[in-house]
């Protein structure tokens, strides 16, 4: 997968993760606008290689950044809409900001690896997931 040997993302007990897939849709995890462009760069090249089309009008991109962010990124020389939510299946997708609530608690050394992972799975990924008994298989 186009994904798999590039090593951009977020780290959680050293495994790097820099997509989470919905269906037809992916999301894409980096920590700078120069990773993030290499992430689309990499999904983008893969569809072509697949006959796979990218839908630009639908593709957005969201920084998380605690300032206003203006994020750059192009497919194919078209500039990518930038947007401060995303919706996802009828419902705003809060992960990112509860994510970054966690900051104190994700970086902390008093808390083990274990418990972080355990409050990111109760936590965030109940955000991310919301539907998900809905979606088609």
């Amino acid at each position: 997968m186009a994904m798999d040997e590039v090593q951009i993302g977020a780290n959680i007990q050293e495994t790097c993760i820099n997509n989470l897939r919905f269906a037809d849709d992916i999301v894409l995890i980096a920590e700078t606008p120069d990773e993030l462009h290499t992430l689309v760069d990499k999904i983008y090249e893969a569809s072509c290689v697949l006959g796979l089309k990218v839908n630009i009008a639908k593709t957005e991109v969201q920084g998380s950044a605690k300032g206003k962010c203006n994020l750059n990124i192009d497919i194919a020389n078209d500039r990518l809409k930038q947007v401060e939510d995303f919706v996802y299946m009828g419902g705003s997708r809060r992960a990112g900001a509860a994510f970054r609530r966690l900051k104190n608690i994700c970086t902390s050394t008093s808390i083990s690896s274990h418990t972080k992972m355990l409050l990111y799975q109760s936590l965030i990924l109940s955000i991310l997931l919301y539907g998900a008994e809905s979606w088609t298989v």
